[in-house]
């Protein structure tokens, strides 16, 4: 598990930037699934991975990819991003 976090924070944000890997570390937020050593190590690169989530239309990206129970997510995926990201790193 740690090793497929690292490579999809570390190397596909910072990287590839495609607009499935922001949703894949939303979900890896969501589920917990990140630990204290990756959450200081995102909280480096923050700024850039926002700044590289603003580029993408997410609706646009993700909407044929994604079943129809997770449609409303990306509504305003942005927004959603930005606001877990936070969560997982305040405090750090």
């Amino acid at each position: 598990q740690t090793e497929i976090v690292e490579e999809k924070i570390f190397d596909a944000l910072t990287k590839r930037k495609t607009p499935r890997d922001f949703y894949d570390l939303y979900i890896i937020m969501r589920k917990g699934m990140l630990s204290l050593e990756q959450k200081k190590k995102l909280a480096g690169i923050k700024d850039s991975v926002i700044a590289n989530a603003k580029q993408i239309n997410f609706k646009t990206e993700l909407g044929a990819l994604l079943p129809v129970d997770q449609q409303g997510i990306i509504r305003d995926f942005l927004a959603t991003f930005e606001r877990e990201l936070n969560n997982q790193l305040s405090g750090i």
